[in-house]
């Protein structure tokens, strides 16, 4: 029964501890998901970069390139 809101701009920290994930854009709320909705295009097009992903240590990895 505990919340805890967290601000964070690294999306792995986010995938790592986060069950929920609020994407922010323009000043806007871009999508709400629990984090296993949250798609690799939501994040490049909130973030404007071309990321990879795999998986490390139970949890997805996002890198840029």
């Amino acid at each position: 029964g505990l919340t805890v809101l967290m601000t964070v701009h690294d999306i792995n920290l986010a995938f790592r501890y986060c069950d929920h994930l609020m994407l922010l854009r323009d000043n806007s709320i871009y999508a709400y998901e629990e984090k296993g909705g949250v798609t690799i295009d939501m994040l490049q097009d909130v973030y404007d970069v071309k990321l990879s992903s795999s998986e490390c240590l139970d949890s997805k990895v996002f890198v840029p390139f």
